[in-house]
């Protein structure tokens, strides 16, 4: 964990692990501080959580070849986990039963080809802007990035292997903005929907922006043939031959080449 004061330092330590090291078997989140991790929410500059992964266990992950260089920092707290059976895993999610069927949230995820070393300064910038815009978005929402390897991004040997063509390497920004269902104002959608689509370029910086999108997470702005690139008129057939109805579509209808405006989690 580091406080808001150390930013800048941990958005160029992720910069630099981005940048030297390839090895799939580190991963990490970096994450705003507050709500999703049982705290209380810090406002428009919250401070940032480092969630850390090395396959090749604790002493790697210490080591400059995993996460070293973290470890080093004056301003990071260590908070340990411990092992896990997997009903103490399924029974994490139990503190956040309170939330369900109280609160409404929507997600967007913009896919960054690289980082420097304002990549994660500006994600928090975009936070800072939200809560701004709408002070209770603190209470319900997060911005994440899924620091990514290439081989952990896609294993399926090209852009036409898949419908959704998630080739080379990505990282993938997790934005939620959300809030208490009551109370709500009657243009929070709206203002989620103002944040989202400025999102991927701001956090990818000038001329960076990949204009790709997880396709978990659409919403009625996003042009669905830059989502699906080369392989979206294949995938229409497809989806015409298969499921004429549209049975099976999460909001977006192919044939029509929209999204449905409305849907939230």
């Amino acid at each position: 964990m580091f406080p808001y004061s150390a930013l800048s330092d941990v958005s160029k330590l992720v910069s630099k692990m981005a940048a030297e090291t390839t090895d799939p078997a580190i991963a990490m989140h970096v994450c705003n501080r507050g709500t999703a991790f049982g705290e209380e929410p810090q406002g428009a500059k919250p401070g940032i959580a480092i969630m850390m992964y090395d396959a090749k266990g604790e002493s790697h992950a210490r080591s400059a070849a995993g996460f070293g260089w973290f470890f080093q920092h004056p301003d990071g707290v260590e908070f340990a986990g411990r092992a896990m059976s997997v009903a103490d895993v399924n029974a994490l999610g139990d503190s956040f039963k309170h939330w369900q069927g109280s609160n409404k949230f929507w997600l967007c995820a913009p896919l960054l080809s690289e980082m420097d070393d304002e990549t994660v300064v500006r994600a928090w910038k975009w936070w800072e802007d939200s809560i701004n815009l709408h002070d209770d978005f603190q209470t319900g929402s997060v911005v994440l990035m899924e620091f990514m390897q290439g081989p952990a991004m896609s294993s399926s040997g090209g852009r036409s292997k898949t419908a959704w063509p998630h080739y080379e390497r990505r990282h993938v920004m997790q934005l939620g903005l959300g809030r208490k269902t009551e109370g709500s104002p009657e243009n929070l959608r709206e203002m989620a929907m103002k944040q989202f689509t400025k999102a991927g370029q701001l956090i990818a910086g000038p001329e960076k922006d990949t204009k790709e999108y997880h396709a978990g997470f659409l919403h009625e702005w996003n042009n669905l043939r830059e989502v699906y690139g080369e392989n979206f008129d294949k995938l229409k057939e497809i989806k015409k031959q298969y499921d004429p109805k549209n049975r099976f579509n999460k909001g977006v209808s192919l044939a029509d080449e929209k999204v449905t405006p409305g849907a939230f989690v």
